[in-house]
């Protein structure tokens, strides 16, 4: 056999191990220093066996090894108070991780809210960057439209010149033709192209250049005119070039026109431009106000956060206090002081409020409040433990004498209260089967039974009939309804003593022949015959008053009668 140390001791280190062996009868005998320790069984040719874990105290009385290893340890009888430190040890490390995560927790959502701060106030730059766009845009459309039309004008402008720059070269080469032919002509229409090219030089404002070479061309014509016939040739040439200049303005009318297009177009496109810059601002507008509502939720998720945290940091200190409290609580707690020292722990008085003897206790017959319903009972021993309320007590305890268990209740309004409680060897003799219940005498010969169909009785089963119950117990003492007759002194062969004998019968007939109650009296012979009777009673008649009728019957049951 081996001994191993479970923990330190002033005397024993902890997995030390002591060995003995024993003699030849089996026998064995070790001296153990004060410790806990693990028992090994070693048998030659099998594997070690684990026999247990034995505490041995500082007094401690020697014993075999089974008396060690069935006596109580400590966790058998670790006090309550040590288990709800335990308990509220765990409960602390709980709420300390809570803490820990709620406050992380508060960190993240203190973070995610400086991030949607910042997003909100990005958004918010983005939308005002973007209706600052949509502005420009709407000017530039504006610009554009105002080009497009201002476009639109010169070329029709440059259209109406061009349309004058061609009648007016029309015009001069007439003039030219004519004037080769008449001088004078020629001076007048030279004077009219002089007009015609100054209505086009006026209005061809972009088109300088092409009015002056017209008022040239004019003024070339003029000259002409005044020399035609010798310069005839020049005025045709000057004719070409108006010809040339109003097919220049032509096309220059043609580009303005093109380019009013490309104007229109380019404000078309501006326009869209500022209308999807605007959907733009918009949409920034709605993302920086819902940023904006993020951020403030992300504030409250933040402060409710840090709310949960400081309310768990209270919690976590209130049930740290708590701990500390039931830890106090538990050293000042020995095993005497809740009954499980060496000697009893007696109780004196369990009359009244049990606070002060919370624990296992002895309850002795002398003691003030025995229980009444415990008489015969040298003592009790159990414990008491509190109720949740305020405050109330309950408890279990087992009599010396019966071995019977009582269960005891105590609060401040109704008092104590104990209960005796029948042992299942005390009521063996009552069996439930189907349909009935019964009740058996020690032998288990006779039985009390009650049957769900409402009939009872007292039945012997090793005569297997019923027995009745006596008249000095109540009963009839018979089982047919002669023998109760004749058992109560109303039989055949009693002769009973009346004072009075009523006969009545109830009836409100008038029209009838109508009787009350008979007496009546028969002679039988052995066989039963009748050999004579007589019946006397009272009786109505219709329309008659009342009269007493004695009949007499003889010569048997069918004889005559009068």
């Amino acid at each position: 056999m081996q001994l191993k140390a479970k923990r330190n001791s002033t005397t024993v280190v902890v997995n030390t191990v002591a060995s003995e062996n024993p003699d030849e009868a089996g026998r064995y005998s070790m001296d153990v220093e004060y410790g806990q320790y693990s028992v090994i069984l070693l048998v030659e040719g099998f594997p070690p066996s684990h026999a247990g874990i034995i505490t041995v105290y500082e007094d401690s009385q020697p014993g075999t090894l089974n008396d060690f290893l069935g006596a109580m340890t400590e966790d058998d009888a670790r006090p309550e108070a040590l288990r709800r430190f335990e308990l509220m040890v765990e409960e602390v490390a709980r709420n300390a991780s809570v803490v820990a995560q709620n406050t992380a927790a508060a960190k993240k959502s203190a973070s995610d809210a400086s991030t949607s701060a910042r997003e909100a106030a990005t958004h918010a730059t983005d939308a005002a960057g973007s209706a600052r766009a949509a502005s420009t845009s709407a000017g530039q459309a504006a610009s554009s439209a105002q080009s497009a039309s201002s476009s639109a004008g010169t070329a029709s402008t440059k259209a109406s010149e061009a349309s004058k720059s061609a009648a007016a070269a029309e015009s001069s080469k007439s003039a030219a033709a004519t004037s080769a032919s008449a001088a004078k002509t020629s001076e007048t229409n030279a004077a009219a192209s002089q007009k015609s090219a100054a209505t086009s030089a006026s209005a061809a404002t972009t088109k300088a250049s092409e009015a002056a070479t017209s008022a040239r061309d004019a003024s070339a014509s003029k000259e002409a005119a005044k020399s035609s016939e010798t310069n005839a040739s020049s005025s045709a040439s000057s004719a070409a070039s108006s010809a040339t200049a109003a097919g220049n303005s032509a096309k220059a009318a043609k580009t303005s026109e093109t380019n009013a297009d490309n104007s229109a177009q380019a404000a078309a496109d501006s326009q869209t431009a500022s209308a999807n810059s605007a959907t733009a601002a918009k949409k920034s507008e709605t993302n920086a106000k819902n940023s904006e509502a993020a951020a403030k939720s992300s504030e409250t998720n933040a402060k409710a956060s840090e709310t949960n945290a400081k309310s768990s940091e209270t919690n976590a200190a209130k049930s740290a206090a708590d701990a500390l409290n039931y830890r106090n609580q538990a050293q000042g707690i020995v095993g005497t002081s809740i009954g499980l020292g060496a000697s009893p722990r007696d109780c004196p008085d369990i009359s009244g409020n049990p606070s002060g003897y919370i624990g296992f206790m002895r309850i002795m017959s002398n003691a003030k409040g025995f229980p009444s319903i415990a008489s015969g009972e040298s003592s009790l021993t159990g414990f008491i433990s509190q109720v949740d309320g305020t405050p109330a007590y309950t408890g279990v305890f087992q009599g010396w004498a019966t071995r019977s268990l009582y269960t005891y209740r105590w609060n401040p309004t109704i008092g104590p209260q104990w209960t005796r409680h029948a042992r299942k060897d005390e009521v063996d003799r009552l069996t439930q089967l189907t349909g009935n219940t019964r009740v058996y005498c020690q032998n288990a010969s006779k039985f009390f039974g009650i049957y769900d169909s409402g009939t009872w009785g007292y039945f012997d089963a090793e005569n297997s009939g019923w027995i009745p119950l006596s008249i000095a117990a109540g009963g009839t003492g018979a089982a047919t309804i002669d023998g109760a007759r004749t058992n109560l002194g109303l039989g055949r062969d009693n002769s009973p003593q009346l004072n009075s004998l009523f006969l009545d019968r109830t009836s409100d007939s008038t029209g009838a022949y109508t009787t009350g109650g008979m007496l009546h009296t028969r002679l039988l012979a052995n066989d039963n015959t009748v050999r004579l009777a007589a019946d006397m009673y009272v009786q109505t008649f219709p329309n008659e008053q009342g009269r007493l009728t004695i009949r007499f019957t003889y010569g048997g049951s069918t004889g005559a009668t009068k």
